[in-house]
């Protein structure tokens, strides 16, 4: 059976066994993509995919493996085995006195190996800072421009946005959060080490290991189905 790319975009437009918008998205752009080249397509190809795309993965909540995030945070899936983080921390301390906001976007299933994205905002001194493309088997305490706590016999210490990455998505070590370390003679002197700083820092939004290597799994299979239904597309038309 031969129909019209009219007709295609409009079962993708209202087809009820698609469940995810964006999937809809995608599959119009790519029908867009072709229309120029054929006028025909293999509908039977085409509802067979549709149909599989809604059925449930196992597993497929990523932000379940990330266990229990501190009460300030909240996670949600903004797109397919994508992860942002978004908190607001609030600091109420003789030693820092301040309201803190991080957005993280975590790819652990980027073809070029797990990433992670940082977005920081104090709204008080009107500090944005972003680190962007931190990958797996980086290590890193970024000092954080004109923001410090005030220690008592110390001075000021400079906070840190403190990043541990590593491995793989079979598994990952993430340790991502704020401390405060100051440069002595004879070592480097971090919050954990102040009696009173250590009761609010290192504040940690990741510590831990998480697995992801089912979930990348599954992206890589979607990849591959996609891939070779529209080659089938191309070849029948």
């Amino acid at each position: 059976m031969h129909i019209t790319f009219l007709s295609i975009l409009l079962l993708v437009l209202v087809c009820p066994s698609i469940a995810a918008t964006e999937e809809r998205s995608v599959l119009r752009q790519k029908v867009k993509q072709i229309e120029s080249t054929t006028e025909t397509v293999n509908l039977q190809t085409i509802t067979a995919h549709l149909n599989q795309q809604q059925q449930p993965h196992k597993n497929t909540t990523v932000c379940a493996r990330l266990g229990e995030l501190p009460e300030e945070c909240h996670c949600h899936e903004p797109g397919h085995h994508q992860i942002k983080i978004e908190c607001l921390k609030l600091f109420n301390s003789t030693f820092f006195n301040d309201t803190i906001g991080l957005v993280i976007d975590l790819d652990p299933c980027n073809d070029e190996g797990s990433k992670l994205d940082v977005d920081l905002i104090e709204l008080n001194h009107n500090i944005h800072y972003t680190i962007a493309g931190i990958s797996a088997g980086d290590e890193a305490d970024y000092p954080i421009p004109g923001l410090a706590v005030i220690v008592p016999g110390v001075g000021h210490i400079g906070l840190d946005l403190a990043v541990l990455i590593e491995g793989n998505p079979d598994m990952l070590r993430i340790q991502l959060g704020l401390d405060a370390c100051i440069a002595m003679p004879s070592r480097t002197l971090c919050a954990e080490s102040i009696p009173g700083l250590n009761r609010i820092l290192p504040w940690y939004v990741l510590s831990g290991n998480y697995t992801f290597s089912d979930i990348c799994e599954q992206e890589l299979a979607q990849k591959g189905e996609d891939e070779q239904l529209w080659d089938s597309i191309a070849t029948t038309a």
